[in-house]
């Protein structure tokens, strides 16, 4: 017959997996996550109070041992009735901050439960006591965090007792896990029960110390991965709530009872060990433990700001100490091992071959385990030879930085997503490169809506649609929602159009698609996915596939990475910042890895595409002796009443017009065309208004025509408004007093600056 606590906990079992049906009918995976917490919560919190009473400890003890389990319990149980509301009601309240902090003192009380059950196995110990002092300053920090936030005290942003509790918290983590592996396993060698227990108390401990240590090491994002941790986690700690109730069941049973499965019947009795017996032997001697003391101590010294940098300039050997501590205790724990299979067992030979082995692996793991990382972000990356194939159309992503190149003028620019616009790749593609087409996928829009009637129900989806931009001979260009880069205005002023619509589907040659992460996020409980802090650009792929006989073949994958690994051996160094040192571990390049489309796609087909510089995409236009004549020909065009001039002939007329006011030398023509500039209503480019004072002269003439133009205040035209203004108040009073007293005259006209300057002339004397 089974012991009674495996019925209870094979009864439990069946309990669950029953219970996971309603899962699998919609229910959230959290019910199933809070489900075994709360279960695993009621096997954890009686096991504790009988591992304390078969250890013969105070009452206190089981009291602190089993707080943890209670808390962290409640709390599942909170999150999970919420849950269970939500689904009824909707309403899903957050677990109240009081609860996390009760739970932080009760893990931190039961450690040094566990502490206490340590040294009632094995006696007192100078260890013992300095992880007392530990807790105590953990929960006293915590508790003036908490009395600080809620006070509005303002000592706890002071910076060293924010250095001093970020210590105590960190160092308490420590205490608290090794507490709880150390108290498992005196537990189990020392009464000799079933191995098992300890094992998995310890084997669960040490992950809850990785999970709390890995945002030390790993850059957790705003993104999560589901792993086989995910699914195992919440069983795994089914069975940890299990040990400990087996722990406890066997601690409370006769001799015969306790000993584990298959072994020999011993004596076994609930006498605590006396410090004469071999079995209470120092799990280390007092030479080693003052070694890692100091050791500890260092490494901590060696932390602090600017401690390296005073030990070097002060004294260059304790500097050089500092400096080195911590990687000689990170070697120094490597060993440890070795020194304990020495300490127990004798076996001399033995323990030279596992510190050799701890050693080496010591020094390279961390180099071939970042290598390996880095190297799988770049794994698929390959290029086929280039072939004779020449594409007339692509598709292209949707670009990121689309506002960069969209025009705001154009309606569906303001839409909830704009539609994509044809950037520096497509316009090169199309301009240089002389391709039929380029497609866009649209996000914008639904697209076309298809009703499919399935019996009585209809079935309602949405095709998606593609922007598709190709270039055309015309007389005179429309209006686009894309940008001209400054190197083919020209082009488009000569009539070689950008044309833009919508189709239902790309029909591509090739297809080029980007992607900033190796795998897609999807929501998980806890834990994110691994993200390397020692990357510092990528992993970005570029992918292009081509259709070849109605099939798509990836031709060539690219991925850009700039990052850094560790070197060979694992070693902290020390970098200079100014008259101050910094520690951190050591690191040399990876081989960097580039992904750039346009060098791509230059290569591959032979076309003449290259990146314009990002200052010069959409900077002022080249103008040349030619110009004038296209500027005059665009101001005189007529364009409708309330119209505008397309913004790419704008933007030339602008680059070319303020050319010649910032040259200072403006001839006849020049007056001329500025004033033909300032009759065209449909101008409403700003002007060029910090200006020489030659300008300014020659400006004169053309006063009556800036005051005329200012008073046509049309929608959308503040821009040449507020210049005109800016370039009128460089003018003397005398020579705008003629028109500006007109002008004023009008309310509308107050909140103008030149009417301002006019009814307060003392307000702008510098």
């Amino acid at each position: 017959m089974p012991p009674l606590s495996y019925i209870v906990i094979a009864i439990m079992l069946a309990a669950l997996a029953a219970g996971g049906f309603p899962d699998r009918l919609g229910f959230s995976v959290s019910l199933w996550y809070e489900l075994f917490d709360v279960v695993t919560c009621l096997l954890a919190v009686p096991g504790a109070f009988r591992i304390a009473r078969g250890l013969h400890a105070r009452f206190w003890v089981g009291i602190a041992l089993a707080s943890p389990g209670l808390f962290y319990g409640a709390i599942n149980l909170y999150q999970l009735t919420n849950r269970l509301h939500e689904s009824t009601n909707g309403l899903h309240g957050p677990v109240p901050s009081a609860f996390n902090e009760v739970a932080y003192l009760a893990s931190l009380a039961s450690a040094a439960a566990a502490i206490h059950l340590a040294e009632t196995l094995s006696g007192r110990r100078t260890a013992f006591r300095v992880g007392y002092w530990i807790l105590a300053a953990a929960a006293l920090t915590a508790c003036l965090n908490w009395l600080a936030h809620s006070t509005g005290w303002i000592f706890a942003q002071h910076f060293q007792y924010s250095l001093l509790a970020g210590a105590a918290t960190t160092a308490a983590i420590f205490v608290t896990y090794g507490a709880f592996i150390s108290a498992a396993m005196l537990v189990v060698v020392r009464r000799d029960i079933e191995r098992w227990t300890g094992i998995v108390i310890g084997l669960i401990s040490a992950y809850l110390l990785y999970l709390v240590l890995r945002p030390l090491f790993v850059d957790d994002g705003f993104t999560y991965y589901v792993g086989w941790t995910f699914w195992l986690w919440p069983g795994a700690m089914l069975i940890g709530g299990a040990a400990v109730w087996r722990m406890g069941a066997l601690l409370n049973t006769s001799p015969v009872q306790a000993r584990s499965f298959g072994a020999e019947p011993n004596k076994i009795s609930n006498e605590i060990p006396n410090r004469g017996r071999p079995e209470a032997r120092p799990h280390v001697s007092r030479g080693v433990a003052i070694y890692f003391g100091v050791l500890f101590v260092l490494t901590f010294i060696a932390f602090l700001r600017d401690a390296i940098g005073i030990a070097m300039f002060m004294f260059m050997v304790p500097g050089l100490i500092l400096a080195a501590s911590p990687t000689l205790l990170y070697y120094s724990i490597a060993a440890l091992p070795a020194y304990f299979v020495n300490r127990y067992w004798g076996k001399r030979l033995l323990a030279v071959t596992i510190v050799a082995a701890s050693l080496a692996f010591a020094a390279v793991l961390p180099h071939y385990i970042s290598w390996y990382l880095l190297e799988r972000l770049v794994a698929s990356d390959h290029s086929d030879p280039p072939s004779s194939f020449q594409p007339r159309s692509f598709e292209l992503p949707h670009p990121e930085a689309d506002n960069y190149w969209t025009n705001w003028r154009r309606p569906e620019s303001h839409r909830t997503t704009p539609a994509a616009p044809c950037a520096d790749l497509c316009q090169q593609l199309l301009f240089k490169g002389n391709v039929d087409q380029v497609a866009i996928r649209d996000r914008s829009e639904l697209g076309a809506m298809v009703e499919t009637k399935i019996g009585n129900t209809f079935d309602v989806f949405f095709k998606p649609r593609w922007r598709r931009f190709r270039l055309q001979r015309l007389e005179a260009c429309p209006d686009t929602l894309s940008l001209i880069a400054a190197e083919f205005v020209h082009e488009v002023v000569g009539g070689r159009c950008l044309i833009e619509d919508v189709t239902d589907s790309p029909d591509a040659d090739v297809m080029l698609s980007i992607s900033k992460a190796p795998a897609v996020p999807v929501p998980r409980r806890e834990g994110p996915s691994i993200a390397l802090r020692s990357i510092q650009t990528g992993p970005t792929t570029v992918t292009i596939r081509e259709r070849r006989d109605q099939q798509t073949v990836t031709t060539e994958v690219k991925t850009a990475l700039e990052a850094r690994y560790s070197p060979l051996p694992f070693y902290v160094s020390v970098k200079p910042n100014g008259l101050s040192f910094n520690l951190l571990i050591a690191t040399d390049p990876f081989p960097s890895s580039l992904a750039d489309p346009f060098e791509m796609i230059a290569r591959r087909y032979r076309l003449p595409i290259a990146p314009a510089p990002k200052s010069a995409r959409l900077s002022v236009i080249p103008v040349s002796d030619d110009d004038p004549t296209a500027v005059n020909a665009i101001l005189k065009q007529d364009y409708g009443a309330g119209g505008y001039i397309p913004i790419t002939p704008t933007r030339l007329v602008a680059s070319f017009v303020n050319a010649r006011l910032k040259g200072g030398q403006l001839n006849q023509d020049d007056i001329e065309l500025i004033r033909a500039l300032l009759k065209q209503r449909a101008f409403a480019a700003p002007l060029e208004s910090k200006l020489p004072p030659a300008t300014y002269q020659a400006l004169k003439p053309l006063l009556p025509d800036m005051f005329e133009r200012i008073a046509y205040r049309a929608d959308g035209q503040n821009e040449i408004v507020e210049s005109l203004n800016v370039i009128l108040g460089n003018f003397s009073a005398e020579d705008t007093e003629p028109y500006s007293l007109t002008l004023c005259q009008e309310r509308k006209n107050g909140d103008l600056r030149i009417c301002y300057r006019r009814e307060f002339p003392n307000a702008h004397k510098k």
